[in-house]
Formats: C-alpha cells, sequence, structure tokens
C-alpha cells in the first residue's frame, strides 16, 4: 500500500531528472541492504511485456529482495499551452517495488518505452550500486519483408 508523505505539486522536470533523484535513492538503500548489483530482464510484444525476473546480488552470489521501504518519487505527464508539466508525489512503497518501478522509467528515458508494442523487443538492465551506474542493454524485434517481382 502506497501512502503519500508529499503534498501533491505541479513543477517542471523531466523523467531524466526524476530517474536520477531515485536513482540515488534506490542504491543508498541497496547499499544499506548489502545489495551490489541488480539485474532485471525484461521482453514484451503484442501489446504486453513486463518483467521476467530481478535478481539482486551480494557479490557473485544472488540474494532475496530486501524488505526494506524507501521514498520514491512518481510522476505523471500532462501537455499544457506552455508545454510539458508534470504532477511529482514523494510515496513510500517496498525497495523492491521501486527498483522496478526504476527499471520501468530506465526504459521510458532511454527511449524504449513502447518496445512492447507490434513486433516488441526486449533486454536487459543492470544497476550497480557502488558506482550508481545503470546499463540499459535493449534490443528491438521487427520483421523482414523481402519483396520480388518476376515476369516469366
Amino acid at each position: 500500500m502506497e501512502a503519500q508523505t508529499q503534498p501533491q505539486k505541479e513543477q517542471e522536470i523531466s523523467g531524466k531528472e526524476i530517474l536520477q533523484k531515485n536513482k540515488k535513492r534506490i542504491c543508498e538503500a541497496l547499499r544499506e541492504a548489502g545489495i551490489s548489483k541488480v539485474v532485471a530482464t525484461y521482453a514484451g510484444y503484442g501489446d504486453s511485456g513486463g518483467f521476467d525476473e530481478v535478481d539482486y546480488y551480494d557479490g557473485n552470489d544472488q540474494k532475496n529482495p530486501p524488505t526494506t521501504e524507501i521514498e520514491y518519487i512518481e510522476a505523471s505527464y500532462v501537455w499544457r499551452a506552455n508545454g510539458r508539466v508534470s504532477s511529482v508525489k514523494h510515496v513510500k512503497k517496498s525497495l523492491d517495488d521501486a527498483v522496478l518501478d526504476f527499471c520501468y522509467d530506465a526504459i521510458d528515458v532511454a527511449g524504449h518505452g513502447g518496445y512492447e508494442n507490434g513486433d516488441g523487443g526486449g533486454g536487459t538492465i543492470t544497476i550497480h550500486v557502488a558506482s550508481q551506474k545503470v546499463e540499459v542493454d535493449h534490443y528491438d524485434y521487427y520483421t523482414e519483408t523481402i519483396d520480388s517481382h518476376d515476369e516469366l
């Protein structure tokens, strides 16, 4: 259950700015939980998709997801005459849920939102906790057509 901890407000803020703020919060919480790396894989096609796995690591050993909660920034975007404005709220959620939401946001910010449409696509997101580096390795599926015309 998500509880709002700060009143909702409107401000100009980009998805990338929110992602950077959430990355810092998530990496700090993961570090405190003893996690050194998170690897999340996703795939989809035909208008549906999602994450297949989210794995947490301490060194080389896989661990269970942390059970702590963090404050996460959520945003929704609307278009106004003066440009795009975001409605931002700070919510408490489990670290596991925050990591999943962060991964969806990372896909969007990296330019791969809608990967599940049409032929689809997928990829892997790796969060390196100590360096706060996030890698999005993405691939797209596509249908290739080879046309030919012959007169015999």
